[in-house]
Formats: C-alpha cells, structure tokens, sequence
C-alpha cells in the first residue's frame, strides 16, 4: 500500500491499529493508506493532503522538512513529495483541496491507469479486502456506540436542566415569599408604632 500526508481535522491523535503508525494532532502526519486511514477520512476526522508516496516515506523524514521550512506546512509538503514522493505510478499528488474519499480513489485510480502494467500488490488482497470490510463495521458499531453515549448524555443534560429550572423556580417563590412576610411584617410594626402614638395623644388630651 503507498503512503500519503494527513492532517486531523480536529486536535486529536490517532493510531492505525494495523500499522501502529500515528495520525498526529496538530500537524500533517506521514502514514500508510490503509483501510483506517480510509474510513478516517470517510468520517471527515482527517484531511488527506497528498497521496501516492511510495512505502519508504517516513514521517521521521518528513518531520525534518517540516522544521526546515519553519513550520509552512504547504512548503514542506511540495519539498517532501518532490524528494520522496516517486513510486510505481509515477510522483505524488499534492491535493490542493481538501476531497473527498471518492474524489481521493478517482486521483489514485487515474494514477494507476496511466502506468505502463499494473502492479500485482496494487490490488487488495483477500486479506486487506477483509481488514477494509472489518474497519467499516467497527466504524459503524463506534457510530452506534457514540450515538447512545450521546443520546443518554443528552437525557442527563435534560433532566439536569429540568431541575436546574425548578431548583431557580423554587428559589424564587421562597425568595418572593420571604420578600412579602418581610413586608407585611414591617407594615404591621409601623402601624403599632402609629396605634401608639395615637394612643399616647388621645390619652394627653383627656
């Protein structure tokens, strides 16, 4: 299988449980194409931003183009692929976009038409044919997984949020009511402080 560079799309890391290589987070990765990396990408988790690297690309090396051109991503991407990007099919392309897993096979597959023979090894294995069928139903029991996980956090967010509400609903009728016991015990000290001043005239009067 030929290598390409990716690029998560979000700040996470994450390791081909096949090749044991690492998707880095923050940075373009250089990785094999396999069946993860695949439905990695059908999950829009990474970008893939070159592809047709031969097998001999290492990220270590690429690691080092990356520090030379100080960080311009772009830049050691296009120096990497013009030194290490060559294999059967021909030189690496370098997506100038970020496609989609359909768009990504049409490039591969207009590579291959356009070599001279054929590869044997170019055509998957009744093996990878496997690990591609056993990536998607993992893939598809995470999704199930993530969705109950998400369907039960949302049931506690809102039933939290339920009781957040009638917590603030009771607070306020407690609060409204302390308010009108205080009131109507103010009114009702202001008017014996009245009963008395009333009292203590009609009594100096008589």
């Amino acid at each position: 299988m030929d290598k390409c560079i990716v690029k998560p799309i979000e700040s996470i890391m994450l390791i081909d449980p096949q090749t044991r290589e690492v998707v880095a987070s923050g940075r373009p990765s250089v990785v094999t194409k396999t069946p993860f990396i695949e439905v990695a990408h059908a999950d829009r988790k990474i970008k893939i931003l070159a592809i047709g690297l031969p097998k001999q690309a290492q990220d270590d090396d690429f690691l080092g183009f990356l520090a030379e051109s100080k960080g311009n991503e772009p830049l050691a991407i296009e120096s990497f692929c013009a030194q290490h990007g060559k294999n059967s099919y021909g030189e690496a392309i370098i997506l100038d976009s970020d496609l989609n897993a359909e768009q990504v096979e049409d490039l591969e597959e207009s590579r291959r038409s356009k070599s001279d023979g054929v590869p044997a090894d170019s055509q998957p294995t009744a093996e990878e044919l496997k690990a591609i069928e056993d990536a998607k139903v993992q893939a598809a029991k995470d999704a199930k997984v993530a969705l109950a996980a998400k369907e039960a956090q949302d049931k506690i967010d809102a039933e939290a949020a339920k009781e957040k509400a009638q917590k603030e609903a009771d607070d306020k009728a407690a609060q409204e009511k302390a308010d009108k016991e205080a009131a109507d015990k103010k009114a009702a000290d202001e008017q014996k402080v009245k009963d008395a001043l009333e009292a203590a005239k009609q009594k100096q009067g008589k």
